[in-house]
């Protein structure tokens, strides 16, 4: 899930679980500190879509990897 803000607020939240309304982007897999050296991509909002944003050339065949946000581990936690 991602949330979508305007103006420092959440105004929606984007399941890419949902097939039907997200993007390839559901694949990419976390880490857990945005500075790990695995990752090579960040989403990124513009307006009020959301991107997924190489940060590194990726490699075909490459696993995409970016860092979901602060509160990854709490809601791996409470599965």
């Amino acid at each position: 899930m991602f949330e979508v803000k305007v103006n420092g607020r959440v105004d929606k939240v984007i399941d890419g679980a949902l097939a039907r309304t997200s993007s390839a982007a559901r694949y990419a897999n976390t880490v857990l500190d945005f500075d790990d050296p695995e990752r090579n991509s960040t989403f990124v909002q513009y307006n009020e879509r959301i991107y997924l944003k190489a940060s590194r050339k990726i490699k075909r065949f490459q696993e995409i990897i970016t860092y979901y946000g602060k509160n990854t581990q709490n809601v791996i936690n409470a599965k």
